[in-house]
């Protein structure tokens, strides 16, 4: 569980400063109970916000960043993670 909750705080940080030009701000990550009983080995993020990017990088072993797109508007990321 804690590799999970780690997972889930270095998405959120990534999201946080992987555009320092524009100013993002986040308003939910969902699903928000991601961590409970999970089986799967690959997670997908929904992350609502305004002016986010999709530029989104990842430096961990624990974790790997499978894709991440933003919709038309940019309120609205998808990050996919796989956690090994």
């Amino acid at each position: 569980m804690t590799k999970y909750i780690s997972a889930l705080a270095l998405a959120l940080s990534l999201i946080a400063f992987s555009s320092p030009i524009k100013a993002q701000k986040i308003e939910r990550i969902d699903p928000p109970f991601w961590w409970t009983g999970m089986q799967n080995d690959t997670l997908e993020l929904l992350i609502k916000g305004v002016d986010l990017s999709d530029d989104v990088q990842l430096n961990s072993e624990n974790v790997v960043l499978v894709s991440a797109e933003t919709n038309e508007n940019s309120n609205y990321l998808f990050i996919e993670l796989y956690i090994p």
